[in-house]
């Protein structure tokens, strides 16, 4: 009996395994996309507004624009840019909305961050929303 029991508990545990495998796996992937959402907005913030920012190139804060700007780039598995989705583990989306003419709102920035890179519907991703205030 004292057998049955004790195997009955490892097959449990040893069933458990693939799913706190891939719940690790999840969590890790969650993990380096925030970091990425981390560190594009720090690109942006560490740059002049009349610049395009250094490392991702994200384009320069200007009060005459009147259209958002949205455009993507990858990240690939040893955190380079790229702009070749198929070399990208991480695919980075943004939206960069102007403030409206003559008022003090600010800058808004939207980021998503999703995996893998090459899907097109990615049911995996990470995003944020971001404020500068105008120059």
């Amino acid at each position: 009996m004292a057998v049955g029991i004790a195997t009955f508990g490892i097959l449990a545990v040893v069933a458990l395994l693939p799913i706190g495998m891939q719940s690790a796996k999840t969590s890790l992937e969650e993990t380096v996309a925030v970091n990425i959402l981390s560190a594009v907005i720090s690109d942006r913030q560490a740059t002049p507004f009349n610049q395009s920012s250094k490392v991702y190139g994200l384009p320069v804060l200007t009060n005459t624009a009147v259209a958002p700007v949205s455009n993507f780039f990858g990240i690939t598995e040893g955190n380079q840019f790229t702009t070749q989705l198929d070399q990208a583990r991480y695919r980075v989306d943004y939206t960069i909305t102007p403030p409206i003419s003559g008022t003090l709102d600010p800058f808004k920035m939207w980021l998503k961050v999703s995996w893998p890179a090459a899907d097109t519907t990615p049911t995996e991703y990470a995003e944020g929303v971001v404020t500068f205030a105008q120059p």
